[in-house]
């Protein structure tokens, strides 16, 4: 998968080697966005609205995504430094790094997390927010499934076994994919290694996943989500998601009044942000607040 900006590495406090992507490095303002991925995703997932924001939108936008450690293109470490607080400080790290001084944040999953942690630790970065997939309740039980793919036997010998993986997977909340989807799917999700698919995470994650079952009770965050108040802030819902329900939305919208919301038909756990209207979406919430 050919991906657009430019590759860009950097040392964490212990001397981790990260890497991220920088689109439109050259463009002053408005101010940047930065993405942060979920649990075991990397910096592919925001290609395609990056792209669009730094190059297609009316107004381009520089756009930054993070590798987290262990993760993509970044090196992999102690997996007892797989920990939010962690990878918070190293996103940190990369945009002094980057001469970032405030951007609007784009958190996927456990990246909206991130958003919420820097609300506490650097409240004076955040212009605005967008949570993509993540609310004030998380749904843990739903993340037992990603051991599927996580456990090191149940990497796809080919491509068209990634793909057959990803639709038992996924395909009961990405219900309108077609073929060429499910093959773009698995390959942001997957490296390539000599051509065939390779895990993109450093396994040694599903550790933080010990314990969870699919009968595992709801987490609440409300006290995390309540950090954005003073931020703008947009939630991005899959309609289809068994993480972040409608009610929670709601909840969330009743709790936070200037809190725009957008649920994305058809799609589920995280939406994919390739489609138009999602980025037009977010580039209006964007454009308004920054």
């Amino acid at each position: 998968m050919e991906l657009g900006g430019e590759e860009f590495t950097y040392r964490a406090l212990d001397g981790t080697m990260l890497s991220g992507r920088d689109y439109g490095r050259h463009l002053g303002s408005p101010c940047p966005l930065v993405c942060l991925p979920g649990l075991t995703r990397n910096v592919r997932d925001f290609d395609a609205v990056a792209r669009f924001l730094s190059d297609g939108h009316t107004a381009p936008r520089r756009v930054l995504s993070f590798d987290y450690r262990g993760r993509g293109r970044s090196q992999a470490a102690h997996d007892k430094t797989y920990t939010p607080q962690v990878e918070a400080n190293d996103v940190l790290a990369g945009l002094v790094a980057r001469d970032v001084r405030e951007a609007a944040f784009l958190g996927t999953s456990r990246g909206g997390l991130l958003c919420m942690a820097f609300a506490v630790m650097r409240p004076g970065i955040l212009k605005a927010v967008i949570l993509n997939d993540i609310g004030a309740i998380i749904h843990v039980g739903y993340l037992a499934r990603l051991k599927d793919y996580i456990n090191d036997e149940a990497v796809p010998a080919s491509w068209e076994e990634a793909e057959t993986l990803l639709r038992r997977i996924f395909s009961e909340s990405f219900t309108k994919l077609r073929d060429s989807d499910w093959q773009r799917v698995a390959r942001q999700i997957y490296d390539s290694d000599k051509g065939r698919p390779a895990v993109a995470f450093d396994t040694a994650l599903i550790k933080s996943l010990k314990g969870i079952t699919g009968t595992s009770d709801p987490i609440p965050i409300w006290p995390y989500f309540q950090t954005l108040a003073k931020v703008p802030l947009l939630a991005l819902r899959g309609a289809n998601s068994p993480l972040f329900d409608q009610t929670t939305l709601h909840a969330m919208v009743k709790s936070n009044r200037r809190m725009e919301a957008y649920v994305v038909p058809d799609e589920g756990h995280a939406p994919l942000l390739w489609d138009r209207p999602v980025q037009d979406r977010i580039a209006r919430f964007l454009d308004l607040h920054t």
